[in-house]
């Protein structure tokens, strides 16, 4: 099995894929599609997510401590990793695609060695409740419905006795339902949220946070911070 870094060349290894039943999104594809240029693929930006770095500049203080051990779910091109490890936080940075994760290590090579590729859905036992924050921002709602549960339970798996969850999504009202048939990106609303993340023992922390995206104010997009309890 091989994997294509971004100069061409061949190294061992696979691009894992999302098993959605009848659909299977392969993220590896849209990533070696690209061929090195950023602005092909769709959900990359030139710099760490603006919602994950607002609460990380207001709140992060109250909620983390210096040198919190963090991890970075679907970190793709590797900014929010790269913020994260700036600001002087212990961070991983874990995706789906091999391809994206060479991407990261060659963009930021002094934190090379932050970069992991992982399937959420069969993580490794090393990584099960080690940190003190999860950071999941547009992972979730790019997958199909039938996937939702399963990537919920491997990014609800991450966080430490204690730990909190930061995740990231565009919004929708309870009415608005989206067809499965629909291309992702696939809004969730705040009970969603809760749902998904409650049933692996999570709660919210906070009230969450809602407002336009930054790129297009017609998009909502949903901010909330999960805990986990002692156990």
């Amino acid at each position: 099995m091989t994997r294509t870094t971004l100069d061409g060349s061949m190294t061992q290894s696979h691009a894992p894929v999302v098993d959605a039943g009848a659909s299977t999104l392969d993220f590896d594809a849209m990533y070696r599609d690209a061929h090195g240029d950023a602005s092909k693929v769709p959900w990359a930006r030139s710099g760490p997510n603006p919602f994950v770095e607002e609460w990380l500049n207001r709140d992060a203080c109250a909620a983390l401590r210096p040198g919190a051990r963090v991890v970075v779910t679907g970190c793709g091109l590797g900014d929010d990793v790269a913020l994260f490890a700036d600001r002087g936080y212990d961070v991983l940075g874990l995706d789906l695609s091999p391809t994206a994760i060479e991407w990261a290590r060659q963009r930021f090579p002094d934190h090379a060695g932050r970069f992991e590729c992982a399937d959420l859905t069969s993580l490794p036992s090393r990584l099960a409740r080690r940190f003190d924050l999860v950071v999941e921002a547009y992972t979730l709602q790019a997958v199909p419905f039938a996937a939702r549960g399963a990537i919920a339970a491997g990014v609800a798996s991450l966080v430490r006795p204690h730990g909190a969850l930061l995740t990231v999504c565009r919004t929708r009202s309870e009415d608005d339902i989206p067809s499965p048939a629909d291309p992702p990106p696939y809004p969730l609303t705040e009970k969603e949220l809760c749902d998904l993340m409650g049933a692996y023992g999570l709660s919210p922390a906070c009230e969450p946070w809602i407002g336009p995206s930054s790129e297009d104010p017609s998009f909502v997009r949903l901010r909330m911070v999960f805990r986990r309890s002692a156990v």
